[in-house]
């Protein structure tokens, strides 16, 4: 996904998310009924905010980056812009899959690029393309390639702690503690129909 595309359906879903608050509360200061009225902006609203916290953490992993005229320039969804001389990257270690929860159930794979200097990750990121390492490759980088599956957690360890986003490391642990809060509040829902 482009840094563009990213940008833009996380403005879109704020613009939502601001448009149904001003709905909402224009419709609660004007109706006899205002619950009837602000139902729809409510809908909306829930849904912005829903895209927004699922979105962020899954956009924020996105970058596009070039080498340009001696240093690599990276651009994110989420992060100011980044540029790092070429003569500052020791290695760029290519992390051919990086394991990820999908929604299908199994687990998606990314490629991660890592920069590293002195034995320390500068920036990592997954890039729209690979061609920033070929170019590194071309500017005598010297390029490692992990053909290893890793996870996460895996990948700072053996690269860091940069290695890898803050959403990207929370995003398994989150979606078993999403799994056990649905499933209370069900059980709890139940147990309230039912004269509990």
């Amino acid at each position: 996904m482009s840094v563009r595309a990213g940008r833009t359906f996380l403005a879109v879903l704020g613009t939502a998310l601001v448009i149904s608050a001003l709905w909402g509360g224009v419709a609660c200061l004007t109706a006899d009924s205002p619950l009837d009225i602000a139902l729809a902006p409510a809908i909306i609203g829930v849904l912005a905010i829903v895209g927004l916290l699922v979105g962020a953490p899954l956009l924020s992993r996105f970058a596009e980056a070039r080498e340009v005229a001696g240093r690599v320039e990276v651009r994110y969804v989420l992060k100011a812009r980044r540029v790092i001389p070429v003569p500052d990257i020791d290695e760029a270690v290519l992390v051919r899959t990086l394991r990820l929860p999908s929604r299908s159930g199994g687990p998606a794979s990314a490629p991660r690029v890592v920069l590293r200097r002195g034995g320390r990750t500068v920036v990592a990121f997954t890039p729209d393309t690979l061609e920033v390492v070929r170019r590194l490759e071309a500017l005598d980088v010297k390029i490692v390639v992990d053909d290893e599956p890793l996870t996460p957690f895996e990948t700072v360890g053996r690269y860091g702690r940069r290695a890898v986003g803050l959403a990207e490391l929370i995003v398994q642990p989150l979606s078993w503690v999403l799994i056990a809060t649905a499933m209370i509040v069900v059980v709890w829902a139940i147990w309230e129909l039912t004269g509990g």
